[in-house]
């Protein structure tokens, strides 16, 4: 699917290529357009999400400056354009992991420079651990990842397939970005 969303009230464009996009999340999608050292447009794939630090899910291209707290905030590691998108170039292979409980799938980028080369990293948190501790009971994580083995337990409460984006909507909204090879059936989690 091509770009569902473009925010044109910053310094620079936002590309979007989801229509499931929390009011928090666009809110940092609008902030992030209006730094002066990012270049030329934010792509936000299909599983963008609000980050502590910045939206999970987003390229932002910078220029002149290096912004490790955009990532490290929230995941630790120095990646520095790319926050929680993996490279989707021509020809690369990926795998997009669903949830507990969902497929996952083997892609082939197509290097769409809308995108900035990438696509989503998996599908994408719909709450925050925080809520979907609130909400949802063991109960609720067995009866969601039935038929896959894994835990389920409170401690793993925070990953149940109800706190994400459903993967097959994410995959939809990716259809320029990447070519699905292979689909996987979820047998088996491990976590923590």
């Amino acid at each position: 699917m091509p770009i569902k969303k473009v925010i044109a009230t910053g310094r620079v464009p936002v590309k979007i290529y989801t229509n499931d996009l929390a009011e928090n999340t666009l809110r940092q999608l609008e902030n992030v357009s209006q730094l002066p050292f990012v270049h030329h447009h934010v792509a936000a794939m299909p599983d963008v999400h609000y980050g502590l630090g910045a939206t999970i899910g987003s390229v932002i291209p910078t220029r002149g400056a290096i912004i490790p707290a955009a990532v490290g905030v929230d995941i630790g590691c120095g990646v520095v354009t790319r926050k929680g998108a993996i490279r989707a170039r021509a020809g690369d292979l990926g795998i997009i992991p669903g949830s507990m409980g969902a497929r996952s799938y083997i892609v082939r980028g197509k290097g769409n420079p809308d995108s900035l080369c990438s696509c989503a990293h998996g599908a994408g948190r719909r709450m925050s651990r925080t809520e979907a501790k609130k909400r949802f009971t063991v109960d609720d994580l067995k009866a969601q990842t039935s038929g896959v083995e894994c835990r389920k337990d409170q401690g793993v409460l925070d990953e149940i397939p109800g706190a994400y984006k459903d993967i097959d909507v994410v995959m939809e909204n990716q259809q320029d970005l990447v070519e699905v090879l292979h689909t996987l059936k979820q047998l088996l989690t491990v976590k923590g």
